[in-house]
């Protein structure tokens, strides 16, 4: 028999595909969208995801197959779904009711006590059809969920407990039966197979016993509380209470939106309990604030046993009135005084062309114009080795596969401005670096580009570099 790949729930009657999905369903895949088109299974690039209740769904059914080799079917059934910002990364499911696993393991199906998922983000509505997807699940299980996941994450496509990225034609199938079992599957959409790891059945239970110990924390009590809105601005103490004792000396933190924290006057510390942690900080009129205990990235907050707390947001709004938003130049200074070169830049692009509101200021633009050039220089290189670009962006892709240097978020880097000029029939490309040693060694070590200077740049320099546009031949 000719071996057939389904994957979720069998493909609907035509006339159907033509009817509105009905206003409860959710397509997970817009739930958590995806840039990513290929794998990534660099373990320093494993993603951090998160998991909180809003994650939690019901499946009106489940149903993977792939040809007689494996088959696993629910009807009713609750879905826990991990995601970080590049979309979802693993899903558990938890039949309400019957489950079966069918697969040449065992003679006949066996029950299912959950199944654990690990695919591609861009797979998430294959598997799941937004038809079968509804927002009802029941949040009460987090616990059960995060402790499937828990002893899971490690078997597959992991970095730690960071989410590596199969390909979109794998797909881990990792089931619990009612009978003890353990049933670890790498499946292969592509060549539509369904191969068994043995191995994986002699390991211990993926749902152990849930204990006050293995259950991860929970915020239970904030002051202020979370959605005050009549806030004293202020000197005041920010706390935040946990369902259990806390690990000292490490927090979480994060900022909810762009200036979303307020100053801070002291170092966090927890209460003589250890499990209410404090902060003053001082509160603004007029402002609203917001704070992630625990984020997708940060997970500082962590019980004694080393479990993250459960990520909570936390948002207060002040009384009175706001003082007005600080001007562009005043935010640009302030990171310009930290050291920002890209903050020097934008004065100095303010001063010297009146932009973003700002009245040209001849002695301001020199001044930062200065800043600018201190321990910059401009690298020149052209091709080489038969290489014979035509446009600029063919040695700008050449440059970039070989030499691995790049703009730093707030310094010049390895290779920033990148132009390019005509010069007798050659294209001839130039950066502005502050590494000139690191630059020269990238250049010369590609086969396919020749370095013609490396010199110190001045204001007039700059100016003609910055002026200057990207030629084609």
């Amino acid at each position: 028999m000719k071996s057939k790949l389904t994957i979720a729930c069998r493909v609907v009657a035509a006339v159907a595909s033509l009817l509105a999905l009905p206003a409860s369903a959710v397509d997970l895949l817009e739930r958590y969208p995806t840039p990513l088109t290929a794998g990534d299974s660099q373990p320093d690039h494993g993603r951090a995801w998160n998991f909180n209740q809003q994650d939690i769904f019901r499946v009106s059914k489940f149903e993977l197959q792939v040809g007689d080799q494996l088959k696993v079917e629910t009807d009713s059934a609750d879905l826990g779904v991990g995601h970080c910002s590049d979309g979802a990364v693993w899903a558990v499911l938890i039949p309400r009711a019957q489950g079966t696993l069918t697969s040449p393991v065992a003679r006949q199906g066996e029950p299912v006590a959950n199944v654990w998922l690990r695919f591609h983000p861009s797979q998430i509505s294959r598997l799941f059809p937004p038809d079968t997807v509804f927002a009802d699940g029941d949040t009460n299980l987090i616990l059960q969920i995060q402790s499937v996941v828990n002893a899971k994450f490690r078997s597959s496509w992991h970095a730690g407990m960071n989410a590596m990225i199969p390909e979109p034609k794998e797909v881990t199938v990792y089931v619990d039966t009612k009978g003890g079992a353990h049933r670890f599957f790498m499946v292969d959409t592509q060549a539509k197979t369904a191969e068994y790891v043995a191995a994986f059945n002699r390991q211990t239970s993926a749902s152990p016993e849930i204990t006050p110990n293995s259950i991860p924390p929970v915020v239970v009590k904030t002051v202020p509380e979370a959605g005050s809105t009549d806030v004293s601005p202020g000197e005041c103490e920010i706390k935040v209470t946990f369902s259990k004792k806390m690990s000292d000396g490490a927090w979480s933190w994060c900022t909810a939106w762009d200036n979303s924290c307020p100053e801070g006057l002291e170092a966090s510390k927890y209460d003589a309990d250890h499990q209410t942690c404090v902060m003053k900080v001082k509160l603004e009129p007029g402002t609203t604030y917001g704070y992630w205990l625990n984020s997708e990235r940060f997970q500082n907050f962590r019980d004694t046993q080393g479990h993250p707390a459960v990520p909570y947001l936390l948002a207060f709004t002040t009384t009175g009135h706001a003082a007005p938003p600080p001007s562009y130049v005043d935010l640009q200074l302030q990171q310009a005084r930290a050291g920002d070169y890209w903050a020097k830049f934008n004065l100095w692009d303010a001063y010297a062309h009146g932009n973003h509101h700002t009245e040209t200021n001849s002695a301001e633009a020199a001044k930062w114009l200065a800043e600018l050039t201190k321990g910059a220089y401009l690298a020149k290189f052209e091709p080489a080795g038969g290489f014979s670009p035509i446009t600029a962006k063919e040695l700008l892709d050449e440059f970039d596969d070989h030499c691995q240097l790049h703009s730093g978020r707030g310094s010049l880097g390895g290779a920033s401005f990148f132009r390019t000029s005509n010069q007798n029939g050659k294209l001839v490309g130039s950066f502005l670096t502050d590494t000139p040693d690191a630059f020269k060694a990238a250049v010369e070590h590609n086969p396919n580009l020749k370095l013609i200077s490396i010199e110190p740049v001045t204001p007039d320099s700059f100016l003609t570099h910055e002026a200057s546009g990207q030629e084609s031949l």
